[in-house]
């Protein structure tokens, strides 16, 4: 369900934590437990067969929750919610080095291959950083935070957050790493995530099936050579109220909500996306739109669109609000309530 108890594995009551698809109640911290899985895998890895691990940590996501020697680790800190969410990743930190000592035990980390990345920029406002979705929760200290009020996660001089289209929200930190392949360097070409499946089908001597295309591309020489990235352009979403795309160092960002914004920024620079200079370069607007629109028209209806009904009714609260803040991703800081008078 996203943004459950790190100690409980629980939300409203319900337990999300699961092993071989079976529901279960077991002590500990969720990064730490998540951490011994991945340990446990690999240590049953005898090198002869290759082997995928996908680790995937809900931290630093809210509730900001963390035991408390990783709290103790930053005295300096005053702010509740900040001194939690520098403890939680710190914790997950532990755990990584974890991972790689195990794959040093067991001589497999000169030829694995190590991705990692956040899926999104850090949350900037309670909307993304609530861990809790009812005022009695906060009441408890279960970890969330008033949707009005700052959240702990900093993007430097980024714009925006988590659930925006400005960089903030969409350029994250990300790294490969593999010491028999990959020679240090620095890669500052525009890559991905959806890049990830088909660089790593190619180099496993893989295919995707010819009927359903990928979303990315093959970047494995751009990792490793350096070479240009093979997207020629980067869709970064589409929706019916917003939109951006970028290509190149150019980035549109379109609002269709009335009365209606075009934002082009020059991401070379301005990285912190400052100035609008779309009446300065119609061409350039003009080639970003069609591309945006090529996009809309090629994508699927969404799936968590159509369940929206399903959930607005069971939960009581609206999820988009006119009274939107466009750094926050065009969502409401405030929820008003249905059915409520």
């Amino acid at each position: 369900m996203g943004e459950v108890h790190y100690f409980t594995r629980e939300r409203g009551g319900v337990v999300d934590w699961q092993r071989n698809d079976k529901f279960l109640k077991e002590p500990g911290y969720y990064t730490t437990l998540i951490g011994d899985e991945a340990v446990k895998l690999i240590d049953q890895q005898d090198g002869k067969q290759p082997f995928f691990l996908y680790f995937a940590s809900m931290a630093p996501h809210a509730p900001y929750q963390v035991p408390q020697e990783y709290m103790d680790r930053y005295p300096a800190i005053q702010d509740k919610q900040r001194k939690a969410y520098a403890g939680m990743i710190t914790a997950l930190d532990d755990q990584v080095g974890r991972i790689v000592t195990e794959l040093d035990k067991k001589h497999l980390r000169e030829n694995t291959l190590i991705l990692f990345a956040s899926d999104n920029g850090g949350a900037t406002s309670g909307m993304f950083a609530s861990g809790s979705k009812s005022k009695e929760e906060r009441d408890t200290e279960v970890g969330g935070i008033e949707q009005g009020a700052k959240a702990p996660a900093s993007n430097g001089s980024l714009r925006g957050g988590k659930g925006s289209l400005y960089e903030g929200g969409v350029s994250v930190p990300a790294f490969a790493n593999w010491p028999a392949k990959l020679q240090p360097r620095v890669v500052t070409e525009p890559m991905h995530m959806v890049d990830i499946m088909p660089t790593l089908l190619a180099l496993s001597g893989g295919a995707g099936s010819t009927d359903h295309p990928f979303d990315g591309k093959d970047i494995w020489p751009t990792l490793k050579e350096g070479k240009p990235s093979p997207n020629e352009d980067i869709l970064i979403n589409v929706e019916a109220i917003r939109g951006a795309v970028r290509k190149g160092n150019w980035k549109l960002v379109k609002w269709a909500t009335l009365p209606g914004k075009t934002e082009l920024f020059d991401l070379k620079n301005d990285p912190s996306e400052k100035t609008n200079v779309a009446d300065q370069h119609p061409d350039i607007v003009k080639d970003l739109e069609a591309r945006l629109m090529t996009y809309a028209k090629e994508q699927k209806p969404s799936e968590w669109i159509k369940a929206q009904p399903a959930f607005v009714g069971a939960q009581g609260e609206t999820v988009f609000d006119p009274n939107y803040d466009i750094d926050d991703g065009g969502l409401p800081h405030e929820k008003p309530a249905l059915g409520k008078k």
